[in-house]
């Protein structure tokens, strides 16, 4: 365990460190040309793949948070969807690696990005997803080929198009014809 704690306490001082120092220049580099929730989306998705991917640890760890996690969040652990799940798992196995650290400069954001990970993954799929199924029941699909009268109904960021880029491509058509 002692092991296992040296190497967690190495990568969130050195490689989680650098990585996320480069992965928020990054950030701010793609800031101007995209969308904020997706930039954001994006970023902790890849800040917790990264952690996952990189941290090794027991398959008794791993067991034991999953295990509690069950009992923690009892039916609803069923209802949360495999991101979630996974992330959430991620996340308890790095606190529980890292809880007896009382370094004062020790980078705790990986236990956060993990835990935001879960959040954001769940999130989306009750909001977001859930939005898109009520707009197809209530209004119906987005017609692609009609898409004047789908954005009369359906929000601008429910769908592959925006106003404007389908008003330039009519007009650009129009033209051609």
């Amino acid at each position: 365990m002692e092991q296992q704690l040296n190497v967690v306490v190495n990568f969130v001082e050195n490689d989680l460190n650098k990585w996320l120092g480069t992965a928020k220049s990054r950030l701010k580099y793609t800031a101007d040309n995209e969308d904020n929730d997706t930039i954001v989306s994006d970023f902790i998705g890849t800040s917790a793949e990264y952690i996952n991917s990189t941290i090794v640890v027991s398959n008794d760890l791993i067991d034991q948070e999953t295990l509690y996690l069950q009992k923690l969040f009892g039916n609803a652990w069923n209802q949360i969807c495999q991101t979630s799940k996974t992330s959430l798992i991620s996340a308890g196995v790095l606190w529980m690696s890292c809880a007896q650290i009382r370094k004062a400069n020790f980078d705790f954001s990986g236990i956060c990005i993990s835990a935001t990970s879960a959040l954001e993954a769940d999130l989306k799929q009750v909001f977001f997803v859930g939005f898109q199924r009520y707009m197809e029941l209530k209004y119906g699909k987005p017609d692609y080929e009609i898409w004047g009268k789908t954005f009369e109904v359906w929000p601008e960021k429910l769908l592959s198009w925006n106003k404007n880029d389908y008003e330039k491509k009519s007009k650009q058509e129009n033209r051609q014809n």
